[in-house]
């Protein structure tokens, strides 16, 4: 099981560093007079459809929605392999949010992965400013 997580934990911080690493570089061409389709939705507060990991697969059945106050929270779902004999949930892993303001991007643990008995698995992410 403790292997299972840390795949689980390895493939949320990988893709919170691909996230990271694409809404920085939106946003430095929006600085610089270009357009950018995928961080203009993001300063609009919600994002849908880019690559996500769920701690057992990647996905881009995804979204972000961050409010006014700066709370974000972050959905992906995805099919996968793994058919647990009953639900599995884990809260509180590392997962990684993107913000639609510095410092872009931010780590929390108000988090939970779950894997269903048919396969599906879910991360969502809460981060309060």
């Amino acid at each position: 099981m403790r292997r299972f997580m840390m795949v689980g934990v390895g493939s949320l911080v990988v893709a919170g560093a691909l996230l990271v690493s694409a809404f920085r570089s939106s946003h430095q061409d929006e600085t610089v007079g270009a357009s950018s389709a995928d961080f203009s939705a993001l300063a609009a507060g919600h994002l849908e459809g880019f690559p996500c990991g769920t701690g057992f697969a990647v996905t881009t059945d995804s979204r972000v929605t961050i409010s006014n106050s700066g709370n974000a929270t972050l959905v992906c779902s995805a099919d996968t392999p793994f058919s647990p004999p009953r639900a599995i949930v884990i809260d509180g892993l590392p997962c990684g949010v993107p913000l639609d303001r510095p410092p872009f991007f931010a780590v929390t643990t108000d988090s939970h992965v779950t894997l269903t008995p048919s396969g599906n698995s879910k991360v969502e992410c809460h981060y309060k400013s």
